[in-house]
């Protein structure tokens, strides 16, 4: 901001912008302020000092700023998050750079959709997908919808920083329902408060409890830390069953000396696999076959 400019200065958030040139700069009680003039005759001249918050943006640049502002309002008018779900979102998009993408209340931001599509697996447009957005400096802005939707996709790419805050906060819940928690006085940090085993307990079962659940199912895992069976994971397995049901005859052929129907359907298997030796193979299985 400069002597000379016009800005545009609005009062009230219901008020129109008018015009009006920099006289001066300078500041009151540490609040900076600017000493402006009303362009438009009807003010007459009239001078005054304003704070800097009520000069927004210069005013050959007001009708973008207009449209940015109800872009921003049409996403932001959607609901607001609960102070758990908030927790939820930073701590699943913890593993996220801030310069690919970043959740900040009630807003998700992706800033590099390249990487972000990259790292997380689902591309911007699948973010943003039926939901308002719009695009600024800080790149694709979406509501706490698309919010939901980019933490979900993080945490399922990166999910071990994410299990290991849950897993932490699981172990230090149990404490506080054990004994109790101190902690210092929000307002004032010298008053030490105490929220009693109790108090913990409730907080816990209604709140912290499906926080932890709701990342670990993100994550792809169960309430209990388990690991979630996908559907390829329940193939895999009937693979490995199957692999490992050949091995063993094969292994029983040529214990019994049937070497070349124990060859032949060694052969098979390695095609099947694609491997040029069973040994290869890792898992179940690994080392039976280190003479073929």
């Amino acid at each position: 901001m400069e002597r000379g400019e016009i800005w545009a200065y609005k009062e009230t958030p219901k008020k129109a912008p008018v015009a009006v040139r920099i006289m001066g700069l300078g500041t009151s009680a540490t609040t900076p302020k600017a000493k402006v003039e009303f362009v438009d005759d009807r003010f007459e001249g009239l001078q005054r000092w304003v704070t800097m918050r009520k000069l927004p943006v210069l005013w050959d640049d007001l009708d973008a700023w207009i449209e940015r502002e109800r872009a921003i309002a049409s996403v932001t008018s959607c609901r607001r998050p609960s102070p758990v779900e908030e927790l939820t979102l930073i701590v699943a998009m913890s593993d996220m750079p801030e310069h690919v993408a970043e959740y900040d209340y009630k807003l998700g931001y992706i800033r590099d959709e390249e990487e972000f599509e990259r790292i997380a697996g689902v591309s911007a447009d699948e973010i943003s997908a039926g939901l308002p957005c719009f695009y600024d400096e800080d790149g694709l802005n979406v509501p706490i919808e698309g919010a939901i939707r980019m933490a979900k996709a993080v945490a399922a790419a990166r999910p071990t920083k994410v299990l290991k805050w849950v897993n932490e906060r699981e172990l230090e819940e149990g404490e506080w329902c054990r004994y109790g928690q101190d902690f210092d006085d929000v307002i004032d940090p010298s008053i030490k408060r105490h929220r009693s085993a109790e108090q913990c307990r409730e907080r816990y079962r209604d709140e912290t409890e499906p926080m932890l659940a709701q990342l670990r199912d993100w994550c792809g895992y169960e309430p209990d830390g388990s690991k979630r069976e996908t559907p390829e994971d329940v193939l895999q397995r009937h693979l490995d069953d199957s692999v490992a049901l050949a091995e063993r005859a094969i292994a029983i052929l040529r214990h019994y000396g049937h070497k070349h129907d124990a060859d032949e359907l060694s052969k098979r298997l390695r095609d099947a696999l694609g491997l040029k030796r069973i040994s290869s193979r890792g898992g179940r299985g690994k080392g039976w076959f280190e003479r073929d």
